[in-house]
């Protein structure tokens, strides 16, 4: 059997002082980073408690269809592919009230949804209220009559629930925004298909 034992040589140019010297500023200087990128990131909370985007299409078909098929729970799986399954909760008269729970499936895990219609008004608008644990999310889609069809406007606004999720909110923007230009997207190819 063959045994090899290596030394440290004695004398590799740094001495042991001035070792735990670098060693105890570099640990110091990393602290420091990661202290204010911390303070970064939290400070975007303060700054965009809310993100808010638009997303926007014309469907070409008309305007009382349109309107129609939006708001028909029993077809929402067509075009938002992650709805696994809705229930009605509380239906009120005129609509505003009205309360569901929609069980989302996404990358693998599951997520309940609860939502609220808080705006109401035949073949002109809806809005709603989403609860989603650590998100709150309320949508205002308003339908207007074009010569070419139907115009879809929606104004949307996302919260967290506390600091650190607004904050990471505030860098997910543009992701938000995709996500509901796809859907509508979806919604125009469900309609018009």
């Amino acid at each position: 059997m063959l045994c090899i034992y290596l030394e440290p040589p004695l004398n590799s140019g740094i001495e042991p002082k001035k070792a735990i010297s670098f060693m105890k500023k570099f640990l110091k200087i990393t602290g420091i980073i990661i202290l204010l990128l911390a303070v970064v990131f939290f400070s975007l909370g303060f700054i965009f408690p809310q993100v808010t985007y638009t997303a926007e299409i014309t469907v070409n078909k008309p305007l009382v269809e349109v309107f129609r098929k939006y708001n028909d729970p029993g077809t929402l799986n067509k075009w938002i592919p992650e709805m696994k399954k809705l229930e009605i909760l509380e239906i009120k008269p005129g609509m505003v009230g009205t309360k569901m729970k929609m069980t989302i499936e996404s990358q693998g895990q599951t997520m309940e949804l609860f939502e609220e219609v808080i705006a109401f008004e035949e073949n002109k608008l809806i809005g709603l209220s989403f609860d989603a644990g650590s998100m709150h999310k309320k949508d205002h889609v308003q339908f207007i009559s074009s010569g070419e069809g139907t115009i879809i406007q929606g104004s949307y606004v996302c919260e967290g629930s506390n600091l650190f999720y607004k904050s990471l909110f505030s860098l997910f923007k543009s992701q938000f925004q995709t996500i509901d230009q796809t859907y509508l997207n979806n919604f125009k190819a469900f309609v018009e298909g």
